[in-house]
């Protein structure tokens, strides 16, 4: 079995972003990391606002998504 790395640790939006993204961001985030071959998990959730699923992502994949995808280079 394959040990996950530091870097390969997976969070959510919510974690990563420390509030609400929306459906929209979560969807886009989503079908680029599809598009990449960027390995997605889950986890169930429940807190008073929201009960369900999310979906988490590799910490350096939202990194790339959020800052260095708008950097011009």
């Amino acid at each position: 079995m394959r040990k996950m790395k530091k870097e390969d640790a997976t969070v959510s939006l919510f974690d990563y972003q420390g509030f609400p993204v929306g459906k929209g961001i979560g969807k886009e985030v989503y079908e680029l990391a599809a598009k990449l071959g960027e390995p997605v998990n889950s986890r169930e959730v429940k807190t008073k606002t929201y009960s369900g699923k999310v979906l988490l992502y590799r910490e350096k994949f939202l990194k790339y998504y959020f800052d260095d995808k708008y950097t011009v280079l």
